[in-house]
């Protein structure tokens, strides 16, 4: 529920930027290393479809990227 409740935060973030309610730079802040974890990886896939279908779009990719951090072996 929390990770829902996490995705669902970027969702309303991204969908006021799309009205005109936030400035784009708002989307700069949400802090994606958190969601580039095996784990949200692996519960996207199967959630995606509970989401905005242009949202979906913007967030798989940056889901997909390795964070900086993690280890690539």
């Amino acid at each position: 529920m929390a990770l829902r409740s996490a995705l669902r935060r970027v969702e309303n973030i991204y969908l006021h930027v799309q009205a005109g309610v936030l400035e784009p730079q708002a989307l700069d802040r949400v802090g994606y290393g958190w969601y580039q974890t095996d784990f949200v990886r692996y519960y996207w896939e199967g959630a995606q479809d509970g989401f905005d279908r242009d949202f979906v779009k913007f967030m798989s990719p940056k889901i997909a990227e390795k964070r900086a951090n993690e280890n690539t072996e």
